[in-house]
Formats: structure tokens, C-alpha cells, sequence
């Protein structure tokens, strides 16, 4: 990972210039030591969406580390992409935002299987 001034100098110049060509702009944050690029994203008025990914062995977005920082996103006013792997992250993240300004994709593999059709039963009603 770069620091934040690095991020700044190259990403965002880089960034600066696509806005000129892509109507809508969604960042993907991708694990825990992106975080501290946020307030620079957030910045920016041309991302409209942050697309949380909690990255391959780090706590799913409905944990204490992502909780927080979806309700900074949103607080600024952007969207939020973020992710359920099963029915309690789901109602975690249901819960904590009910807002319409979320987006909660929900991995459904084999719907065989009975976890995941009474996933779908709890997903279902907000669709």
C-alpha cells in the first residue's frame, strides 16, 4: 500500500482526469489498510459509491472494524457497496442501515441447501 500523500499525488491525479469521462465513479476500498485513504475518497465529489471489501482473511463488513466506517460513507453522503455471506451479516447490516443507500450484495451458491434458502427467506422481504 502507498501512504495517503502518495495516494493523493498519483491516484487521485489519475482520478481527476477519468471523471472527465465515467458519469459515475464507484471506489473500490479493498481491505482494512485502504481505510486510511477514505477521507481523501470522501473528498471527492465525482465518487458517488464506495464499494467495501473486507479483503481474503479480515472480518466481513458486518464487523466492529466496518461498521463504522460504512456510517462514515454514508454520512457523507455516498453510497455503499458491501457484502452478506449469511443470514446474521445480513441482519446486521440490515439493521445498522436501513437507509436505501446501501447496497447488500448476498453470496447465494447453491440454493439446495437449506442455510442458504433461509438466508434467502430473510434476504427476500427487502428485495
Amino acid at each position: 500500500m502507498i501512504s495517503p500523500k502518495l495516494f493523493e499525488k498519483f491516484v487521485v491525479y489519475e482520478l481527476e482526469k477519468l471523471k472527465n469521462y465515467l458519469e459515475y465513479i464507484a471506489w473500490h476500498l479493498d481491505g482494512p489498510d485502504e481505510i486510511k485513504h477514505l477521507d481523501i475518497l470522501l473528498a471527492l465529489p465525482y465518487i458517488k459509491a464506495i464499494q467495501v471489501v473486507p479483503g481474503a482473511g479480515k472480518p466481513p463488513c458486518s464487523s466492529p472494524l466496518w461498521l463504522p466506517v460504512i456510517e462514515k460513507i454514508l454520512k457523507k453522503g455516498k453510497k455503499v457497496i458491501v457484502y452478506a455471506s449469511n443470514k446474521e451479516e445480513f441482519e446486521i447490516l440490515i439493521k445498522n442501515f436501513p437507509s436505501g443507500n446501501i447496497i447488500i450484495v448476498c453470496g447465494l451458491l447453491n440454493m439446495e441447501d437449506t442455510n442458504q434458502k433461509d438466508f434467502f427467506k430473510v434476504v427476500e422481504p427487502h428485495l
